[in-house]
């Protein structure tokens, strides 16, 4: 049976936006530490130390205030931005721009890729792959190559009687 990862991605990111859109997230949650698991919806804040994660995947905002993307132990992505800042965080803001702000509030990166105002989400996918969702308007783009394999359909034999 061969697994359409494509479809299944497709599911999986509809799914997660009904669940944001389903529930009653308001501007009132700003500041409020990040759910556990492998989402972050705007208006929650991942601290340092904090980190999403899913499968061999970690997105953690260090104490350096770099936010880096680890396979097990090997990081594949990070936003450059070591030692300048200390606590940093991350903050997914309300029209779907990410920023790492110091500990003082002060803006260390952001993504510059924002959308309309609404409600949004962070997804680390279990490829690799970091998405902000709403309308997909910015990714890490680690996803891993899948590795479907295509089986043909079987060729049926009828007998006559």
């Amino acid at each position: 049976m061969a697994i359409n990862l494509a479809s299944a991605s497709t599911l999986l990111s509809s799914s997660i936006l009904l669940l944001l859109f389903a529930s009653s997230c308001s501007s009132t949650r700003f500041g409020l530490p990040a759910s556990s698991g492998n989402v972050l919806k705007n208006g929650e804040v991942l601290g340092t130390e904090k980190f999403l994660s899913i499968g061999n995947y970690t997105f953690i905002m260090q104490k350096d205030c770099n936010l880096v993307l680890y396979e097990n132990h090997d990081a594949i992505w990070d936003s450059n931005t070591p030692e300048m800042g200390n606590n940093c965080s991350l903050v997914l803001q309300s029209n779907g721009e990410l920023q790492i702000l110091s500990e003082l509030g002060a803006p260390v990166w952001r993504t510059e890729i924002a959308g309309e105002y609404g409600k949004y989400a962070l997804v680390l996918q279990p490829n690799g792959n970091v998405v902000v969702y709403g309308s997909p308007i910015w990714s890490t783009g680690t996803q891993t190559q899948s590795k479907t394999t295509y089986a043909p359909p079987r060729k049926t034999v009828s007998q006559n009687p």
